[in-house]
């Protein structure tokens, strides 16, 4: 069941994810990620509410972070993504108990997140539509999480054929215009949390397997055990996450503190 996650300890009323963070550790508690009572947590963020966070959020990611986002042509689009890496690290920090800053977090050759050092352990996952924000932290193995606007779906049709194997189109003829476009989409998601898991992005074509929700998908060189969940991102999102058969999930919706 999906609930609000509160970063920041009741009362505290500072804008600094740092300040935060810090009291979140004296307290004892992990007011800022979900209770650890689950081994994979999937967190969604609403980035226009952290704006007023942008400040604090690129002084916490590090040069090769700083060096993605300032590609970016666009100065909106460079706030979003600067919140959105700050906002992992803050995450990955509370779950691994430390600073943002000092998370070991980098890119390896595929470009998936991922963990070093004597966190190598934990696995993570990122998806940054215009807006929004979706990550995945995994104690359990392999995890990818995806999130896309449900705006998209009308232009699914023109990837159909590159984006569904052989027994999806068969179970897609059958619908209609609108159905099928909620359920590329539906397909998409799930490919796209698949593959970041597997690690190996767009470059296994998702044409060459199918991806059906809640079923052990099969083994590959560089993935086993993984299966494909659906997400309740809201009316205006399809998410899914894929990650180890049988774990256990929660799934929280991130909001900054109340003012004060």
């Amino acid at each position: 069941m999906s609930r609000r996650l509160t970063p920041y300890p009741p009362g505290h009323s500072a804008i600094d994810f740092s300040a935060a963070f810090a009291a979140a550790l004296q307290r004892g508690d992990d007011a800022c990620v979900a209770r650890r009572t689950h081994p994979v947590v999937a967190v969604l963020c609403d980035l226009s509410v952290w704006r007023p966070w942008s400040t604090e959020a690129r002084a916490l990611i590090d040069a090769p972070e700083r060096a993605r986002v300032d590609r970016l042509r666009d100065a909106a689009d460079r706030e979003e993504r600067a919140l959105a890496y700050a906002l992992h690290r803050f995450l990955l920090g509370a779950w691994l108990r430390e600073a943002p800053v000092e998370v070991p977090l980098y890119r390896d050759e595929a470009g998936r997140p991922r963990l070093s050092g004597m966190h190598a352990r934990v696995c993570t996952s990122l998806s940054h539509p215009r807006g929004f924000a979706a990550f995945a932290i995994s104690d359990a193995g392999s995890v990818g999480i995806d999130l896309e606007p449900v705006a998209h779906a009308g232009a699914m049709e023109e990837i159909a054929r590159l984006a569904t194997h052989a027994d999806e189109r068969d179970e897609l003829a059958h619908l209609d215009d609108a159905g099928r476009a909620d359920a590329l989409l539906a397909i998409w998601v799930r490919k796209e949390a698949y593959l970041k898991a597997e690690g190996v992005g767009l470059q296994r074509p998702p044409s060459t397997f199918a991806a059906p929700a809640g079923v052990p998908l099969p083994a590959t060189d560089v993935a086993a055990g993984l299966e494909v969940r659906m997400l309740d991102a809201g009316a205006g999102h399809k998410a899914a996450i894929a990650l180890p058969v049988g774990s256990d999930v929660q799934v929280v919706w991130w909001w900054p503190p109340a003012s004060p």
